[in-house]
């Protein structure tokens, strides 16, 4: 069997990348907050900008002006910080998710040094270690790992938000044919 035959492609399922996320947070407990709080800081911001945007158009309709500033001024700052805290989540994760890295290669080196000589040369275990490294550098080791799963979340985020807005545009409608 060759080595290619022997690497299966793995997806990740939302379960997996939730496992992974858990395990390498290990000592590094803000990268499950950051998480959350980036990625739906970050999805959330076309949604909330939509809906005061939508109270801004009315009011400017009904030619209340001073109600329309107001609007546009928390429609300015509400989309600031949202933006803000998902930057400032994002980096701070990023930042984390280097620390990460480094904790798990020492503690796989712990785990090493504690495998016995001849278990070590074993060609089964060469074999895992090696395919555990390919695996890693294939998919741009811990760090790209890390940050494409923080990318699913907030395009997942996203997704939800954008239906949970559409469900409410529908409602609302049919609400009105009544």
């Amino acid at each position: 069997m060759s080595s290619t035959e022997d690497m299966k492609i793995k997806k990740m399922s939302v379960k997996d990348m939730l496992q992974y996320v858990s395990f390498q947070s290990k000592g590094f407990w803000q990268i499950k907050v950051l998480i959350v709080i980036g990625t739906i800081s970050g999805a959330i911001i076309a949604y909330v900008n939509s809906f005061i945007y939508a109270g801004l158009l009315n009011s400017l309709i009904e030619k209340r002006y001073e109600q329309a500033r107001a609007i546009s001024v928390k429609l300015v700052l509400i989309v600031m910080v949202l933006g803000l805290i998902s930057v400032i989540a994002k980096s701070i994760y990023e930042i984390s998710s280097v620390g990460s890295s480094l904790n798990t290669e020492k503690r796989t080196d712990q785990k090493s040094f504690l495998i016995a000589y001849e278990k070590l040369e074993d060609k089964t275990t060469l074999q895992k270690i090696q395919r555990i490294k390919n695996a890693e550098m294939g998919s741009g080791g811990i760090n790209e790992q890390l940050s494409w799963i923080y990318k699913f979340f907030q395009y997942l985020f996203s997704v939800i938000f954008a239906s949970i807005f559409v469900i409410f545009l529908i409602m609302r409608s049919d609400l009105k044919k009544e």
